[in-house]
């Protein structure tokens, strides 16, 4: 059996124990599941796959550039001036920090 078309099975397995529990499911794994679907359909034809790849390189490096450098972020300099002041605690245990803000359980 091919990857996709275990994918494909493997992916309508999940989306009918989601049906059955009540659950509609329209996420990745649906779409994953179109893509290969597609994909096996065009198998054979290299020129249509050469376009594909194509637009799929453009896609993700659209999608790297939309990856946010979390060290440049006002949160993550707002951390580090926390730590550098010495507002972060630690604790050894929940029961500690429980006791630390007076809560009991």
């Amino acid at each position: 059996m091919l990857f996709h078309e275990y994918f494909l099975e493997l992916s309508e397995i999940v989306a009918n124990f989601a049906e059955k529990k009540g659950v509609y499911i329209m996420t990745a794994l649906q779409i994953n599941q179109d893509i290969y679907k597609s994909l096996g359909i065009i198998a054979g034809d290299e020129k249509l796959l050469k376009r594909v790849a194509k637009y799929l390189k453009k896609v993700a490096a659209s999608k790297e550039k939309d990856n946010l450098d979390i060290t440049k972020t006002e949160g993550y300099r707002e951390a580090l001036k926390d730590i550098e002041e010495g507002r972060v605690y630690g604790y050894d245990s929940v029961d500690d920090l429980f006791k630390e803000l007076d809560i009991n359980i």
